[in-house]
């Protein structure tokens, strides 16, 4: 009796790998030259490092090397494997990593001009919003790319409850995820931003 398991890595894509990367790395490095030139911060504008930013702070959020909003992006890769597997089947998984690596980068790229950054300050935890430092940005990426990983190695129950639990911890921590984020950036509703606010006044 043929079975099939679940192992999304087909052998004839593994020679497809090693340029990807290479080109999803090189993506990573014009990132990082143009937010630069965009004048955003290597680190901090605080001037200290560090690893983790546990609060939710708006002054130090997306400044620090990971913090809350990393969790976000690694959602964003769980979910952005599931659209390319769903809708777009036949495109290699390499090929696919790529799109969602570049996607990520113009976003990256996009989301810390002056237009977007203000229109995130329009958000209740986002007011002192300057954009992210360039290391913060760079570990966005990264995220999103472990993101997909996961998806692309754990079975699809497992990767549901994770992506679920990041957003249910993010919700009781500090009052966003992706899913508000996303809310709040296309439109401010009076009950959300009060009940995030409220968090922040505690």
């Amino acid at each position: 009796m043929q079975y099939i398991s679940y192992n999304p890595v087909m052998p004839h894509w593994s020679s497809l790998w090693r340029p990807i990367i290479t080109m999803a790395g090189l993506l990573l490095v014009i990132q990082v030259v143009m937010l630069h030139f965009y004048g955003q911060p290597t680190i901090c504008r605080c001037g200290y490092v560090e690893l983790w930013q546990s609060i939710g702070d708006p002054d130090t959020n997306s400044q620090q090397i990971i913090d809350w909003y990393t969790f976000s992006h690694v959602v964003q890769g769980l979910l952005f494997y599931f659209v390319l597997w769903y809708f777009f089947p036949k495109i290699p998984m390499p090929a696919r990593f790529l799109i969602v690596v570049g996607g990520q980068f113009l976003w990256e790229v996009i989301e810390n001009t002056p237009l977007i950054i203000h229109l995130y300050q329009l958000q209740a935890v986002s007011k002192t919003y300057m954009g992210d430092s360039i290391v913060n940005s760079f570990t966005d990426t990264l995220a999103v790319a472990v993101g997909f990983a996961l998806a692309l190695r754990l079975p699809p129950q497992v990767t549901i409850l994770i992506g679920f639990g990041i957003e249910l911890a993010m919700l009781f921590t500090i009052r966003d995820d992706l899913l508000l984020n996303t809310v709040n950036f296309v439109h401010q509703f009076d009950f959300i931003r009060d009940w995030q606010l409220a968090g922040y006044s505690t």
